[in-house]
Parts: C-alpha cells; sequence; structure tokens
C-alpha cells in the first residue's frame, strides 16, 4: 500500500508512519516483517527508535 504524505515539521508525520506500518504486519520469528528505506540518516534514525523497542 502506497501512502503519501505532507505536513509541517514537528507534527507527527514519523510516528503515524511507524504506527500504521507495525499494525499492518504480523511478525515472525526468524523473518523480516518490513523493510524501511530512508533519505536520510535521521529520517532512519527516528523511524528506528520505535521499532527498536517492538
Amino acid at each position: 500500500m502506497d501512502v503519501i504524505c505532507q505536513a509541517k515539521s514537528g507534527m507527527g508525520k514519523t510516528a503515524v508512519f511507524v504506527l500504521s506500518t507495525l499494525q499492518q504486519i504480523e511478525p515472525s520469528p526468524g523473518q523480516v516483517s518490513a523493510l524501511i528505506l530512508c533519505h536520510t540518516r535521521e529520517l532512519a534514525y527516528q523511524v528506528c527508535r520505535p521499532l527498536c523497542f517492538y
């Protein structure tokens, strides 16, 4: 599913993306459930933080 999102900085776009991704996957031990590509290291860090605690 494709998602296009545009909003001002600090409005929670990253949080919405992470929560919607987690809601759509069914984790399976030993398998990759989601692959997220980011164009900057800062964005990758923002996306990884919530996922790392999942």
